[in-house]
């Protein structure tokens, strides 16, 4: 064999070896997070606006900016949302927004990119698809609760049994890993998202005001991360009054909402049970000792785990950068070339 063509065979075998990638992706309902080998480079909302594509010099703005355009109500624009409970609905612009992403970071990146455990073959694919669409050279696909427990624990595929949770905008799902595999799981289509609407509607039907989604999140925030302060017993906010149309000034106490978000909380809930139930009995020791991790954006609800430590006696072990659990999972993976060998064999 020539040398010239050992050196292109060897150059091939790079590109499809999985353990060369340049970035991960953690596309969300709420945010995309992009990271290379050392941190994340890219953290914005997983949302676009447009203007009519009938238009002269037709405008495409996502991210922050999109957000922006949907909190001003701006004219000639219409605001889309990529993804809902967990899932890409609008593939053409996730497409362009994550090629838009990639432009400036790297031409033609070979991508790590996580998606939820519980989804069909065909809404995998669709994960799959929309980096390719974008430019991406290789896609490796992977579980997005598989990153989490990636990056909590590097030897996770020696651990006997470990046990999370994963609280997003879209979707929770609670899961079992054995020695780096899936045991059981369960999801639910509750996230951050259906808590924004149960409040929203409450505040109209019952309080008869019109509230926004960044206030609903706002109050959502204040409660997640600051129901424990002593002085925290009900949260101000500007709402419009439906009598009139007109703002005005309105009160929501903290143990109202709590009482309207609680079947919710008790939805997810239930998903930890449903795979609390199912673990074999050889496992539950090391899980009562460790206790089951938290992560994901609207798993900071103290409810949430009230009401799971009056079903369980099982201890909740808190993420401290819960916004971030996957990415840095996802980080972990691509520093251990035999772990994301591993992963792309067993997942993807």
């Amino acid at each position: 064999m020539s040398l010239k063509m050992e050196g292109a065979l060897q150059s091939l075998k790079r590109f499809f070896n999985p353990s060369m990638v340049d970035l991960a992706i953690d596309l969300g309902t709420q945010n995309l997070l992009i990271s290379d080998k050392l941190q994340v480079i890219y953290n914005e909302a997983t949302l676009v606006a447009q203007t009519d594509s009938t238009r002269k010099g037709d405008q495409f703005v996502f991210g922050s900016k999109a957000m922006e355009v949907e909190r001003s109500s701006a004219p000639g624009y219409s605001v889309h949302r990529l993804l809902e409970n967990g899932v890409i609905v609008d593939m053409d612009r996730t497409s362009e927004f994550l090629e838009r992403v990639f432009r400036p970071i790297v031409k033609r990146p070979r991508v790590l990119i996580t998606h939820p455990l519980d989804i069909s073959d065909i809404e995998r694919r669709a994960f799959r698809m929309v980096a390719e669409n974008a430019g991406a050279a290789k896609v490796v696909l992977i579980p997005e609760p598989v990153a989490f427990v990636a990056g909590i624990c590097s030897k996770f595929r020696d651990r006997e049994s470990l046990l999370m949770i994963d609280v997003g905008a879209g979707i929770s799902e609670a899961v079992l890993f054995s020695r780096g595999r899936v045991v059981s799981f369960a999801s639910n289509r509750v996230g951050g998202h259906e808590l924004e609407k149960a409040l929203i509607s409450y505040a109209r039907r019952v309080r008869k005001y019109e509230i926004s989604q960044s206030a609903s999140i706002a109050i959502l925030n204040k409660i997640a991360y600051e129901r424990n302060d002593a002085f925290l017993k009900r949260i101000p906010l500007l709402g419009k009054k439906l009598e009139t149309g007109l703002p005005e000034a309105i009160f929501f106490e903290v143990k109202e909402v709590e009482k309207v978000l609680e079947p919710l909380f008790l939805k997810i809930v239930e998903t930890a049970l449903q795979v609390l139930d199912d673990y074999p009995p050889d496992m539950s020791e090391k899980i009562i000792e460790e206790g089951v991790f938290f992560t994901g954006g609207a798993s900071q609800f103290p409810r949430i785990k009230e009401l799971l430590a009056e079903r369980t006696t099982v201890s909740v072990v808190d993420d401290s950068q819960p916004l971030l659990g996957v990415a840095r999972g996802e980080i972990q993976v691509l520093h251990d070339k035999g772990l994301l060998e591993f992963l792309a064999n067993e997942y993807d």
